[in-house]
């Protein structure tokens, strides 16, 4: 923990922007699935910044936006439309929507452009068994509570918002190769 300079990860949901969990109405998937890991990588020494899916949820790539990557990025942008239908047709069935989240991208977006997001900070916690498996929560800096669970935790950062307009511009001039 000593070595590393800072740790992005692409997880959680702390029910901001309307938006809940993707496996459980509180969970996110990467963090479900070992929430007793999350909540000791979160609480160790090296800084962390957590990109949810309240934040993930708010870039969507349309299917227009797609469509334009196929026409003006040459094989890349085929590419990106071609692997990307069956997730735009999951999206469409479970949330109405004829696009797809920007997750994973997001927190490689995150890293190489924090201006484009606005962050908290705070000590977080993962709740790894009962009615709240795989739940992240933020004790936000600055606000005092009775002695218990993030106590001795460290200060983290997570994505509270996104200029999603920027990041889509940011992930199509990559594929153009002029980021």
């Amino acid at each position: 923990a000593q070595l590393a300079q800072r740790l992005v990860v692409m997880g959680g949901a702390f029910g901001r922007n309307g938006h809940y969990g993707n496996v459980t109405p509180v969970a996110e998937a990467n963090i479900w699935g070992d929430p007793a890991a999350a909540d000791i990588v979160f609480g160790a020494a090296w800084p962390v910044t957590i990109v949810p899916l309240d934040v993930t949820q708010e870039t969507v790539m349309s299917d227009s936006y797609v469509n334009d990557l196929a026409e003006v990025a040459g094989e890349d942008g085929r590419f990106v439309r071609a692997i990307s239908q069956f997730y735009q047709g999951f999206y469409n069935d479970t949330m109405g929507i004829w696009g797809f989240p920007v997750h994973d991208s997001s927190a490689v977006a995150y890293a190489l452009h924090p201006e484009f997001y606005a962050t908290e900070t705070g000590a977080i916690r993962v709740v790894s068994e009962g009615i709240a498996f795989g739940q992240t929560i933020i004790a936000p800096d600055g606000r005092n509570y009775p002695p218990g669970a993030w106590d001795n935790r460290p200060s983290q950062t997570i994505v509270t918002g996104v200029n999603a307009p920027a990041v889509l511009d940011f992930y199509r001039r990559t594929l153009l190769g002029s980021p």
